[in-house]
């Protein structure tokens, strides 16, 4: 009996140990062309992350997932793409993922509307957003925006506001840990920041993460690879 269940415990070990994904080894390139990017924009995430005193890597693994999808040639055509339909008509008409961070021109415009509703004035003015107050306004306002999403410094200002506009939204989540804090900004920065507790919930544990623009058959979750990221780089 005492065998038995040794062997079992043995089992189960094993069953779990396989279960956790290396997602180093299971993106190759990809993940390491990330970790290039991250590399590349180093200096620009310390900064930020020390001048709105938010840990850094924390940042850098919450967009993670965007940047090993990140693929600069379908990026060159979907910027020419927003250039023709967003800044003519809005994001209803064109809203493509741009940049390292793979924003869309409607996030962008939720976390200007967002963040001028909920976030003090100091901050809206030492980041710059106090002037950005409406989502669509015109076609001059529209293509000011696709400048700044394309823009990685830009990028880091909307995600700086993204994570204290979470700091407001989830202050009364019960929270026990760095690593599901990280779980949840990371589901939320991919799933919406304006969703619902429920949706998120379900998001944390979906397998909706895919590599490229075409959904494939392989998915994964995106949580999981912001938190590998945090925990063993």
């Amino acid at each position: 009996m005492k065998t038995f269940l040794i062997l079992c415990f043995t089992i189960l070990g094993v069953k779990t140990f396989s279960q956790t994904i290396n997602y180093k080894e299971t993106f190759g390139n990809d993940y390491t062309n990330a970790l290039e990017l991250i590399e590349q924009n180093d200096m620009l995430f310390n900064q930020y992350a020390n001048l709105y005193h938010i840990d850094e890597k924390f940042l850098k693994a919450i967009v993670f997932p965007e940047l090993i999808r990140y693929n600069s040639v379908y990026d060159a055509i979907e910027i020419t793409s927003l250039q023709f339909l967003y800044i003519k008509k809005g994001s209803d008409y064109n809203d493509f993922s741009v940049g390292f961070f793979q924003m869309k021109p409607s996030f962008a415009e939720q976390i200007e509307i967002e963040a001028n509703k909920v976030l003090d004035s100091a901050f809206l003015k030492k980041i710059g957003f106090i002037t950005y107050k409406n989502s669509e306004a015109s076609e001059v306002e529209r293509e000011k925006r696709l400048n700044r999403i394309i823009n990685i410094e830009y990028q880091l200002k909307y995600l700086i506001a993204f994570y204290n506009l979470c700091e407001v939204k989830f202050k009364d989540y019960k929270i026990n840990t760095k690593s599901d804090k990280l779980k949840l900004y990371s589901t939320a920065y991919n799933t919406g920041f304006n969703k619902s507790k429920s949706v998120l919930n379900k998001q944390l544990k979906s397998k909706s993460f895919y590599l490229g623009k075409v959904i494939k058959s392989s998915k994964f979750n995106y949580a999981s690879i912001s938190s590998f990221y945090y925990e063993t780089e």
